[in-house]
């Protein structure tokens, strides 16, 4: 098919201009990761233009090769008339359900962290009890709490912090490219005001903690401090999740949803068997041939299609996601 029309012409410049940028950004994605990133944005133009070109042609095409009989035309009417609707519908749908399970998500990882954070509030207010009653050190609390493992406790004076936190404050805080969870109570000392600060660093054993409850939770922080420099942001991100590094502003992931494996199966009740108090049902009645052998895989070893399940069984994988 040779362009004989200047869109066409032009149409095919732009595709050819789209497919050197394309392998322009692949070849640079590990020698340069600036110049690779700074050619996504002409990447993502040229190609909705090439999109939209190519929809002008392909109607042009069908106007001119397509809709030559009225056989033809009642045939294209009729898929505007019954078919544009449903797939519009049905595209509202599936956004709608995307939008509305991604608040959901959102939600309850919020929730989580909440929880959390007033965990590490009670417990700092503990701390700043234990300092003030009986006399005790931040260090000696810190080593004895076993809610929090890596929780660091500072004794403050007033005058050195914001004036936001003399109040008191409980919540996620980033500081110095890494994330910490972070609780703050008023205390008076022989030396005056002062703030009791308990600081848990947010790396992915603890993310892991909060995503036992939720599933696969993923934490996004912008930090200006690491704009602008993909290599290190991986790097570090790399050396957080192998326990090699604290955890580093940017994205942090942890937890997971995965396929029950056939001794978790195994143990349920048999079909038939009575239902205990506040039973429903009996999931053992649902176990067919075909599941059991997803969950025992191929060669008899457990968990055989652990990797492939997500794109198996969609429905039974949840993903959280978290802006912070």
């Amino acid at each position: 098919m040779v362009p004989r029309t200047r869109l066409a012409f032009a149409t095919v410049y732009l595709a050819a201009t789209e497919a050197v940028l394309l392998l322009l950004q692949w070849l640079l994605k590990s020698a340069a990761p600036r110049a690779a990133t700074a050619l996504g944005g002409w990447i993502v133009f040229l190609g909705w233009a090439v999109s939209i070109l190519l929809l002008v042609l392909a109607l042009r095409w069908l106007r001119d090769n397509v809709m030559w009989s009225v056989r033809n035309r009642l045939i294209v009417t009729y898929l505007f008339i019954g078919g544009v609707p449903v797939t519009l519908a049905v595209s509202i749908a599936l956004l709608s359900g995307y939008l509305v399970l991604g608040d959901l998500a959102v939600f309850s990882a919020v929730s989580e962290i909440k929880a959390e954070a007033n965990r590490l509030g009670a417990a700092n207010a503990a701390a700043e009890e234990e300092i003030t009653r009986h006399s005790s050190t931040p260090e000696k609390i810190a080593t004895a709490d076993k809610a929090f493992p890596g929780r660091s406790i500072a004794v403050l004076p007033k005058s050195s912090l914001p004036g936001w936190v003399r109040d008191g404050f409980t919540g996620l805080v980033s500081e110095k490219g890494h994330i910490y969870l972070r609780a703050a109570n008023s205390h008076q000392d022989s030396h005056g005001p002062a703030m009791v600060i308990s600081s848990v660093l947010l790396d992915q054993k603890f993310l892991g903690r909060i995503a036992s409850k939720v599933g696969s939770l993923t934490l996004y922080s912008l930090d200006p401090q690491l704009n602008g420099d993909e290599k290190s942001l991986e790097n570090a991100l790399s050396n957080a999740q192998s326990g090699a590094g604290a955890a580093i502003s940017g994205r942090i992931s942890a937890g997971s949803v995965s396929y029950p494996d056939l001794t978790n199966l195994a143990a349920l009740a048999p079909c038939g068997t009575p239902l205990g108090t506040g039973n429903v049902v009996n999931p053992g009645c649902y176990l067919t041939p075909a599941i059991l052998a997803f969950s025992n895989g191929a060669n008899g070893t457990p968990n055989t299609y652990s990797g492939t399940h997500t794109d198996a069984l969609p429905s039974f994988n949840v993903r959280f996601g978290l802006d912070a």
